[in-house]
């Protein structure tokens, strides 16, 4: 699975290609915990994704609401 993180001023975009799954949550769990800190506005692009699993939704869901609770 690849990565890309764009970032511009509070926004953050995340764009996945390939395969997000057992093997690939803990390495998007792992880039991305730090990177929600001062972000205002949260973009998953999933076009480029040809699979997820419940493993990695977990990751992506867990992430959603770490950012919506830094929010508060």
């Amino acid at each position: 699975m690849i990565i890309n993180k764009e970032s511009a001023g509070k926004k953050l975009e995340i764009k996945l290609d390939g395969r997000l799954d057992t093997n690939t949550a803990p390495k998007l769990e792992e880039e991305l915990g730090n990177s929600i800190e001062n972000v205002e506005k949260l973009i998953f692009d999933l076009e480029n994704l040809m699979y997820i699993s419940s493993a990695g939704l977990r990751v992506i869901l867990s992430l959603k609401k770490l950012w919506i609770n830094k929010e508060k």
